[in-house]
């Protein structure tokens, strides 16, 4: 199991650039929708602010005079103390600050223009992030039926009909672990930790007794395929897949960048979603593939 589903992994890999394009794509699109919203919103903001200054009414005399009324409030009988002062940041920006009221008359209310234009152009580069991020989501959604739609057909292809059945299996193993769950905790509250550090196992268990159902009934016998060995084969294969996608995207990280790594790592943990979600079923159907195989005389 372990050595097949390391080999489906890596096999999987040839269809990289599928989720790695589409989710490059969607950024593309995103980016050539936002990026004109972002360019309008700064352009109006410097508009904006370019006419509050030119209606602004300059007073450099109360500028001057606020000044020097800042630093002669300081106490001078003591030199450093003051010197610190003016050295420090609260200082410097309430002082900053009075000089500019000072500086330009009907300050609050250009403030109050500039703000809201500020507000404005900020709420708009928001919505453009949003937007990207959005196109990104539907990118790695795309991206992850498309591939799997791909794996499937090369490791672990099924009937289309198996498909509801599948569901109603998954529905029902999801609800027995969560009914299940709920008991034990409320009997014994401790029990959710120990559920909480066997949940991977069981997740396993849960794989391997769905994938019999799907591809093993009456083929080969139960316990063959639903045993505590061959769960901790696929845990333990599943594990190593994870460790190698991670692995990889962190050397691209350090060798390229890290946008380049994140682009590459999203596309690799969906391949490897996708393949751990399979490897049960893979190894199902080669158990009655092996059944079913004639024997040499």
């Amino acid at each position: 199991m372990i050595k097949n589903g390391l080999k489906s992994f890596f096999k999987s890999l040839k269809y990289f650039f599928t989720p790695f394009g589409t989710l490059a794509l969607s950024v593309i699109l995103g980016l050539s929708v936002a990026i004109p919203l972002m360019s309008a919103a700064i352009g109006e903001l410097t508009a904006n602010v370019q006419d509050i200054a030119n209606n602004a009414s300059l007073d450099f005399n109360a500028l001057k005079d606020s000044f020097v009324s800042s630093v002669g409030a300081l106490n001078w009988s003591e030199p450093t103390e003051a010197i610190r002062s003016i050295l420090s940041r609260d200082w410097l920006m309430n002082t900053f600050t009075e000089c500019v009221k000072a500086l330009v008359e009907d300050y609050e209310p250009l403030v109050a223009q500039a703000q809201e234009a500020l507000n404005h152009c900020i709420a708009t580069i928001v919505a453009g992030v949003v937007l990207v991020l959005f196109f990104a989501i539907v990118g790695i959604i795309a991206g992850y039926f498309v591939t799997k739609s791909l794996i499937r057909r090369t490791i672990a292809k099924r009937a289309f009909r198996k498909l509801f059945l599948a569901t109603l299996i998954d529905s029902f193993l999801v609800t027995a672990y969560v009914v299940l769950s709920s008991y034990l905790t409320a009997l014994w509250p401790a029990s959710l930790i120990i559920l909480t550090l066997l949940s991977p196992f069981l997740i396993g268990i849960g794989a391997l007794i769905e994938a019999y159902l799907l591809h093993g009934w009456k083929t080969v016998k139960a316990r063959e395929i639903i045993n505590v060995k061959n769960s901790f084969k696929l845990l333990l294969v599943n594990l190593l897949i994870i460790l190698i996608a991670a692995a990889f995207t962190a050397t691209v990280v350090a060798v390229v960048n890290t946008v380049t790594g994140i682009f590459v790592g999203l596309a690799l943990f969906e391949i490897a979603a996708i393949v751990i979600g399979m490897n049960a079923e893979a190894y199902v159907k080669d158990a009655v593939a092996q059944k079913l195989a004639p024997t040499n005389p």
